[in-house]
């Protein structure tokens, strides 16, 4: 008969926490990763690139998703808190519609000016702006928009960002997208 001491089971047990621990971390990163995945499955959205090259009038805001938007919390930590927040609050902030009104092409700051944005004036200290969330761009964006004051920088990589996203997927006036923070 085999008697199991406590001194022999110690090594045992001990490799079964680590594993228990390096299961939890590893949960943690892909959680957002298959949340962004099953989203993609279920509204047939495309992560990258143009969409097929066809002649259609836009859909309503109501269609599903067109494209994806993540933004990093590694790459933007201020604004990505600000958006999750934002999202949080108001869980309807996920998927956005765009409304064609981009301040450079179009009527400039149509949505900025009844924005919380356009009512602060200035901000309190130099290197700083404020950010909306939901987008100027979109139609959920405007006076009842949320606001967080940002650094500057991370800011303008934001908007650069939105700019680029829109032209790699194609989203034009009336189409939805999902804004997706990891």
């Amino acid at each position: 008969m085999m008697t199991l001491l406590l001194e022999d089971a110690l090594p045992v047990l001990a490799v079964c926490v680590l594993l228990i621990a390096l299961l939890r971390r590893l949960a943690r990163l892909l959680i957002p990763l298959v949340l962004v995945a099953a989203v993609v499955m279920a509204f047939g959205v495309t992560l990258t690139g143009a969409a097929p090259r066809t002649v259609r009038t836009p859909p309503p805001c109501g269609a599903p998703p067109k494209a994806v938007l993540t933004v990093y919390r590694l790459d933007m930590p201020t604004i990505a808190a600000h958006i999750a927040e934002a999202q949080r609050a108001n869980p309807g902030w996920r998927v956005l519609c765009r409304n064609g009104l981009d301040a450079s092409v179009d009527e400039p700051g149509v949505n900025r000016r009844k924005s919380v944005c356009g009512g602060l004036g200035s901000v309190p200290r130099e290197g700083w702006s404020c950010d909306e969330y939901p987008f100027a761009s979109t139609y959920q964006g405007g006076e009842y928009a949320s606001f967080a004051i940002v650094p500057e920088a991370e800011n303008s990589r934001q908007g650069g960002q939105l700019s680029r996203f829109y032209r790699a997927s194609a989203v034009r006036a009336g189409d939805t997208f999902l804004v997706v923070v990891v």
